[in-house]
């Protein structure tokens, strides 16, 4: 090994169920050097990170200068479990605040690290989360979650951290926060990979692309821009068919919130939300980490138990007014990072989008041969015809994240709620579902509410916004006009 040599793979391959998922890798990251790995869906990246942090099983093919290095891998989604041992979650679980206490909160499980308060405390300031010090682990949002994995990894002093995906489900000023934090930590001796199929933070020299489990190309930073480095051919083209939504609108307002206040333990996450949603708009809602958004739309479709005690209203009827959970979600089409982590990914492909049928998490009833029909027809949609005996689990995240994308859209709702639809997606598949949205959503009656930190994700159908912070309502904009003098003559009220 040269002397200048960080890390050596040399002729790395891996084989899962009869096929290579990584295919004689071989690279080498040297001094002043820092790696990410991109390329589409299922092409190997994560595998590869997690054949780094378990070198000792691969000796001769992982070879590190110093040895026995400590690494620590940050995977893409965040699982920990509860104070029984069990990771058993339900999706509806964090909104539950009597349940709340099922998990650690994140100063217990700091400390249960061996830090003290105030080691703990200053783990959670570098990443600017002191705030969720208190907080059960379960009700972090998505983007506290990704932060909070990176302070409790940087609290084992790694010389060596992997990192899956750290950007995703991050809003603007988190995701240049982090590429601070990671910059600096690079200065302090840290070494640092990540996998990434979107943009491309400032400490990174170097890009290597895979595909199929081959390693293709490897870029410096000059360079990596000015190249087209996906080959993603597993996605085809949409077919244009998809039916309009059914009429199922007995008020042209199908969304009302009347100052909408939602609290755990007298602490408010919504505070005073006035918001009125007609059939066939389109918003996008937006605003930081942990401003409200997941917990906003939980009201929506019904997930959230104070929904039914608020000042919510669904297509003319105040909730809590005779109408069941189930009556609400057969009008409406969901996603959310939260719904992914939590869903459960031993049923087939098949049955995980025919699921969407009947909004549960899983297949339960025979289905009748339309009902087949329509999921075949999704399927081909979505281009999972050859994965649709596979179990989910056994897919790639962005993969799994594509099935339940699919799901979502299988019984052709008149509303649709995708809260950070693309995340986990490569941009080829991002850019196939963006058009996908246009395709369903513009001109039509379809009303679609859509959460995105990054710009480039957002349908260019959506011409309406909403931005919360804190739990309250700071902008709306209609047709790209601000309203803000709207609402608050109703909060005057």
């Amino acid at each position: 090994m040269n002397q200048s040599t960080l890390l050596e793979v040399n002729g790395l391959s891996v084989k899962e169920a009869g096929r290579f998922i990584l295919n004689d890798i071989s690279f080498t990251i040297s001094e002043g050097e820092c790696w990410a790995f991109s390329g589409p869906s299922g092409c190997g990246k994560t595998s590869l990170l997690k054949r780094i942090c378990n070198y000792k099983l691969f000796p001769g093919n992982i070879s590190f200068r110093k040895a026995d290095p400590k690494v620590i891998l940050i995977p893409h989604q965040y699982f920990f479990k509860d104070k029984t041992g069990s990771s058993n979650f339900y999706y509806q679980q964090r909104f539950n605040s009597p349940e709340a206490d099922v998990t650690e909160t994140v100063m217990d499980d700091l400390m249960s690290e061996g830090l003290s308060d105030k080691q703990a405390i200053n783990y959670l300031s570098q990443l600017q989360v002191s705030y969720i010090s208190d907080r059960p682990l379960i009700q972090l949002s998505n983007g506290e979650k990704k932060r909070y994995q990176i302070a409790k990894a940087i609290s084992k002093k790694p010389e060596w951290l992997l990192l899956d995906e750290p950007f995703t489900g991050l809003d603007k000023e988190s995701r240049q926060l982090l590429t601070n934090i990671l910059s600096k930590l690079i200065k302090n001796g840290i070494r640092i990979i990540i996998v990434t199929t979107g943009e491309l933070p400032s400490f990174v020299t170097h890009v290597a692309t895979l595909n199929h489990g081959i390693l293709n190309d490897i870029f410096d930073r000059d360079s990596v821009l000015e190249k087209n480095y996906y080959d993603n051919t597993r996605v085809s083209s949409f077919i244009n068919e998809i039916p309009e939504p059914y009429e199922m609108f007995p008020a042209d307002c199908i969304i009302h919130m009347d100052n909408v206040h939602v609290a755990y333990n007298g602490k408010e996450t919504l505070r005073g939300i006035n918001w009125d949603v007609y059939a066939g708009e389109k918003w996008c809602i937006s605003g930081p980490n942990g401003s409200g958004k997941s917990t906003l739309l939980s009201l929506i479709t019904g997930d959230h138990p104070q929904a039914f005690a608020s000042g919510v209203y669904m297509f003319g009827k105040k909730r809590g007014s005779g109408e069941t959970i189930w009556e609400i979600k057969k009008q409406i089409g969901f996603l959310s990072p939260e719904l992914h982590q939590y869903f459960n990914k031993s049923f087939t492909v098949f049955d995980t989008v025919a699921s969407g049928l009947f909004d549960t998490i899983g297949l339960f009833k025979k289905l009748s041969k339309s009902q087949i029909e329509t999921v075949n027809k999704y399927l081909r949609y979505f281009s999972l015809n050859d994965d649709s005996k596979k179990f989910l689990r056994m897919l790639p995240n962005g993969l799994q994240r594509w099935v339940l994308l699919a799901r979502a859209f299988v019984k052709n709702p008149p509303i649709l709620i995708l809260d950070e639809p693309c995340q986990g997606l490569d941009d080829e598949m991002s850019k196939q579902f963006l058009h996908f949205i246009e395709t369903v959503c513009s001109g039509s009656a379809r009303t679609l509410l859509y959460v995105s930190h990054l710009q480039k994700e957002i349908p260019e159908c959506i011409d309406n916004s909403i931005t919360l912070n804190e739990g309250k309502i700071i902008e709306i904009k209609k047709h790209g006009k601000a309203i803000n003098s709207y609402f608050r003559r109703r909060n005057r009220a």
